[in-house]
This record gives structure tokens, sequence and C-alpha cells, in this order.
């Protein structure tokens, strides 16, 4: 009985030995590799041409809108051209007078991906939305406004964006866009309320203004700190034109100042906020006077 159990042990020695060198024999076949499937598929924007001008394709305007940081806007508008497209924020409202969509190159685009929403824009003339149905998906529209790239993931209009062209219908005045200089809560200095109350898109201004990179992203005059000099009135020698205004705004660092007071002549493109009676100022576009 001692001996047949000592055979056994000399054999479970032997088998676990066999099954040690089995494991650890450097010629024993590796096992197979498990290859990279995985595809790189180009992106549609990679083939997305420059731009050239202010009149852009819904891709181009992604493409440019994936560069800007989140609350970073490009300095210009542009006039972003494409179709109405079914999507789950499609939005047409009377209630707030204004329209809010995806627009894309194509009307059967379906990947929002390469899609630009259009957020609560007013309709041709920077009018109001009246009626449902105004706009509707399907829809050639050619949409005028700053771009953004809202949370740093979805390209998107600014406040201000408007409808320049709904189908066959166009809005007035030129689809060249020109460089526009923000003119924020300016005083009456010289003129009346009422020649403010009346101010409208096409008036010539000379205004007396600090400037200001606002949050680095918005070129302005200083607020309640500038003020009319003549409406319609004679152009001073000394004045600096809208461009020149934006240029040097631009150059300061974010919510920077200058010590200077600038005068500044321009024709008025867009009422940004009506002439406040309360506080006595008013908010306008200007670009150059031609």
């Amino acid at each position: 009985m001692k001996f047949n159990k000592l055979l056994v042990s000399l054999l479970v020695v032997t088998m676990i030995s066999f099954v040690a060198c089995k494991r650890n024999d450097a010629s024993a076949p590796d096992m197979p590799k498990v290859q990279d499937t995985t595809v790189v598929v180009p992106s549609i924007l990679d083939s997305v041409p420059e731009i050239t001008s202010d009149t852009i394709s819904v891709l181009q305007a992604v493409k440019l809108c994936k560069t800007l940081k989140d609350g970073e806007t490009t300095d210009k508008e542009y006039y972003v051209k494409g179709y109405v497209i079914s999507s789950s924020k499609y939005d047409v409202k009377v209630q707030y007078k204004n329209a809010t969509f995806h627009m894309a190159d194509a009307t059967t685009e379906t990947n929002l991906d390469n899609a630009f929403l259009v957020y609560r824009a007013k309709y041709l003339e920077n009018s109001d939305i009246t009626q449902d149905g105004q706009v509707a998906i399907g829809d050639y529209v050619v949409v005028k406004t700053k771009l953004q790239n809202y949370k740093g993931n979805t390209p998107e209009s600014v406040t201000g964006a408007y409808i320049y062209q709904h189908n066959d219908a166009k809005s007035s005045g030129s689809q060249t866009s020109a460089v526009e200089f923000y003119c924020f809560r300016v005083k009456l200095g010289s003129v009346t309320a009422e020649a403010a109350q009346a101010l409208k898109a096409g008036d010539k201004v000379v205004i007396s203004a600090k400037l200001m990179n606002y949050k680095g992203n918005t070129p302005e005059t200083v607020g309640n700190e500038s003020e009319f000099v003549n409406i319609n009135g004679e152009i001073p020698a000394d004045a600096i034109t809208a461009e020149e205004a934006l240029n040097i705004a631009k150059a300061l660092p974010a919510d920077g100042t200058t010590d200077q007071t600038y005068t500044i002549a321009g024709e008025v493109t867009k009422i940004v906020t009506a002439f406040s009676t309360q506080y006595n100022n008013i908010s306008f576009n200007i670009k150059n006077i031609e």
C-alpha cells in the first residue's frame, strides 16, 4: 500500500512538471493577434471650399463655426444660403415673432452635424414673423448673421439674425455686407430726443466716443459715454470711419478701452435698440459713408 501511494505521488509530480514546462516553452505558438479594423472616414468638411465671399454655404458656415470657441463670434456678418430641413428643434413662433430652424445645403440632408441652426431669426427686412407656416420645411432661405459655435458644439446664428431671402422674395439692399461698427447706448449730446427717436437706416451720423473691445469679441463704443455730434450734418475733418473705429477697438485687449475720445462718422445700417426715453440713449450699427 505504501509502495502504491509513493508511485501515485511520483506520477502526479511528473505530470505537474510536464504541464509547467509546456506552459513556459518558448517555442509554444503565440495567441493570434486581433487586427485593428478601425476605418477612418474623412469628414465631409474636409472638402469644403475656402470662403472667398460674404455669401457662403451651410457647410462653409459649419466649418467656420468649428474654429470658434464658446462665446466667440465672427467679426462680420455672412449670408448663409440653404434649405430649411426637418429637425427636433424646428420651430416658428408667432408668439415670439421669430423663427428657429436647421438649414442645410440640400433638402434631403438628415445629418444635423452637417446643418446650421438658425436661432430666433426675424423675417425679411428684419421684420416680425406674423403667422404659423410663414417659413416651412423645404423653403430656400438666405440668412444674414454673424456666426458662433454655441457651447462649443453647435454651429449657430447670433442675436440679430434675419432672413434676407425667402424663396424668391428678398430684403432690400445689396447682398455684399459692409464692415459695420456697433454704437452702444449713444447719448443725445447735441441732438434732440425727437431726432434720436426718428433715427433710421441710411441716416448719416457723427458721434463722439471712446472705444472698447467688449469681452474680446465685440468692438463697440463705451456705453453711455458716447454722444451724438450731429445727424445728417457736416462731417468734421478729423472724423474716423466706421472701419477705422472697428480696427482700433479690435486691437484692444478683452474689455480694454481707449484713453482717447474719437469723432466717428458713419451711415446707420441698423437700429439695434430703439431710443430709450428713460435712459436717453440708442444703440445702432454704422458702416463707412460711401
